[in-house]
């Protein structure tokens, strides 16, 4: 930071307006803070804080320093649990309306207070010149409690007015928990029903092994995906994708798929016990696939998914003695009226 990055960013912020209103969704704390103008482009800020969430943090801080192995290196399923209890859903705030003023947003960011510092500062020190004050996260410490830009739709020569009462509507958001529950997976079809507590059931229906590389040549062979791309794009595509994805699963070996069903909110991580328990393997790059399913539901209420065990295993595996490793819950917040 210098004074040149401060100047450019005072002379960013043309114009502000003070909300100040406090709401909550479950166990998190929100702030309204207002809405700034930098240049055509309108923002709003919002500040967060779970302290169940903190605790966490900081539990798992203290576990980590006492179980720090100077010779060790972190196994798959350490470093996972870490992503788990480090992770806190985003809130996304898509719409705010406000008697005939209705801002959309398609972009925002989140991160802790304590990160780019110098910017958060000096956007929270405007809004304190112009007169606002929040009790709530007046002594929380910036390590604690995270700051969301939300940045809206079109552009803006003025900020455009807020009423006294103010509707949020927010986006879908997914929750990550751990369920480390064991899974004995025989390829070929099977049902398992399987409870994942709170979250209900799920039931595995069929386990196959699948060549990602036959996989993938049947989209560069789509004819949409052809209309899109030149001949020598595809190829490049296709040698790109042969030289990165052999690090991970040389030719002549699968994946597994996993497809089962679940209710439409909930999809399952599912990974072998010999990845979860080894350090990870280095990647040059990440790939995420996703399948689809021939097979229809048969339990009432639910949707049939596919899960893709992204380990390298022989054309002649029978069994995987893998886990249901986590368990990713969907859910969108009811709207909430701000008076």
């Amino acid at each position: 930071m210098n004074l040149t990055n401060i100047i450019g960013l005072l002379d960013s912020i043309n114009e502000i307006r003070i909300v100040g209103k406090e709401f909550s969704i479950n166990s998190t704390n929100c702030h309204l803070v207002g809405l700034y103008r930098s240049f055509r482009t309108l923002h709003a800020v919002l500040l967060s804080f779970n302290e169940e969430q903190r605790d966490r943090r900081e539990q798992a801080e203290i576990e980590e320093i006492n179980g720090f192995d100077l010779d060790g290196e972190p196994t798959v399923r350490e470093s996972e649990r870490a992503h788990i209890i480090f992770d806190e859903p985003v809130l996304q705030i898509r719409r705010i309306t406000s008697k005939n003023t209705v801002l959309k947003s398609g972009e925002s960011e989140c991160s802790l207070l304590s990160n780019e510092i110098d910017k958060n500062i000096i956007i929270l020190s405007e809004f304190i010149r112009a007169g606002w004050r929040c009790e709530r996260f007046a002594d929380i410490s910036f390590d604690d409690y995270y700051i969301h830009d939300i940045v809206f739709n079109g552009e803006f020569d003025s900020i455009p007015d807020i009423s006294k009462e103010i509707t949020l509507s927010f986006g879908r958001e997914s929750k990550r928990t751990l369920a480390e529950i064991p899974v004995a997976l025989k390829i070929g079809s099977e049902e398992k029903e399987i409870d994942l507590d709170e979250k209900g059931k799920i039931y595995i229906r069929e386990t196959k092994l699948v060549d990602m590389y036959a996989e993938m040549e049947k989209s560069f062979e789509n004819e949409q995906f052809q209309k899109y791309y030149s001949p020598e794009e595809i190829h490049r595509q296709r040698t790109d994708f042969e030289n990165n994805f052999s690090k991970q699963c040389p030719k002549g070996k699968f994946y597994a798929a996993v497809e089962y069903e679940a209710p439409e909110n909930i999809s399952v991580d599912i990974k072998l016990k010999s990845v979860l328990d080894s350090p990870p393997v280095p990647k040059d790059s990440c790939m995420a696939f996703l399948l689809g399913s021939d097979l229809l539901p048969v339990h009432d209420g639910m949707k049939v998914k596919t899960a893709v065990v992204d380990a390298p295993l022989d054309g002649d595996t029978e069994i995987l003695d893998a886990e249901i490793f986590s368990v990713y819950e969907v859910s969108k917040p009811e709207e909430i009226k701000l008076l």
